[in-house]
């Protein structure tokens, strides 16, 4: 097994996501939750945890985890479609089942999507996904019931400038800030930064259009988190090849 990502609950319960190999030679999300004594919450799926298939042969489990205001658990990662990854998403219940009013049955698979690295919920209960579509920054968002939102640039996705993105933010405006790296065309890779407008258009009153570049030297650079002050400032931490 594997954990990727954490998330503390207003109980000061800790929620661990990841991946877990299962029969099969399978990769599943995995969950578990822990008491503030670093204890497993028996009272959290099955001895503290929770492991659901959401996708076929080849699926990677979990890599970002979000709480909703009402107690929900949005975990999301990557799902194998039976030809190349996608965006995968679920969300559980507090006490860890599957939350039916969620696409149906707890889970989705976003198809023409790639890596999945983080995870964000709006105030309306819009939950954002961040990571690569088609070799892009990549942002799709999903209405509170789990339907890719037609109403965000379109079609529900928006895919930017060459590269991935790796870190999500959602400031007090409902605006998305997106952080990874954007490739060049002798392929290196420099710190990027985008945010968007609730509606998914680029915010050109950051930047001008929407996007900072900043180039840190030859190597494959990049953004891996990002967090926003209480001003309003954007605090970024990544990786600077040293060649």
């Amino acid at each position: 097994a594997t954990a990727r990502a954490t998330v503390v609950d207003a109980a000061n319960r800790c929620l661990v996501v990841g991946e877990a190999l299962l029969g099969g030679g399978q990769y599943h999300f995995a969950v578990e939750r822990y008491l503030d004594d670093g204890s497993p919450d028996l009272t959290f799926g099955v001895d503290g945890t929770v492991t659901v298939e959401l996708g076929g042969p080849g699926s990677r489990g979990a890599s970002a985890v979000a709480l909703q205001t009402d107690g929900k658990i949005v975990v999301a990662g990557q799902g194998h479609n039976g030809t190349d990854m996608d965006f995968a998403v679920m969300r559980l219940l507090p006490d860890g089942t599957l939350d039916p009013t969620f696409s149906g049955d707890g889970k989705v698979i976003i198809p023409e999507t790639n890596s999945l690295m983080d995870v964000g919920i709006q105030s309306d209960g819009s939950i954002i996904l961040a990571g690569s579509v088609d070799g892009r920054f990549g942002v799709v968002r999903l209405t509170e019931f789990g339907q890719v939102d037609v109403s965000f640039s379109g079609d529900g996705i928006v895919a930017d400038v060459p590269g991935s993105a790796h870190a999500l933010a959602i400031d007090g405006m409902d605006r998305i800030i997106l952080g990874g790296y954007v490739t060049d065309s002798f392929g290196e890779r420099d710190f990027a930064v985008l945010r968007y407008l609730p509606d998914g258009t680029l915010d050109t009153s950051f930047s001008t259009d929407g996007k900072v570049i900043t180039p840190t030297g030859p190597g494959r650079d990049g953004i891996n988190d990002l967090a926003i002050q209480g001003d309003g400032k954007i605090v970024v931490v990544g990786r600077i090849e040293d060649v």
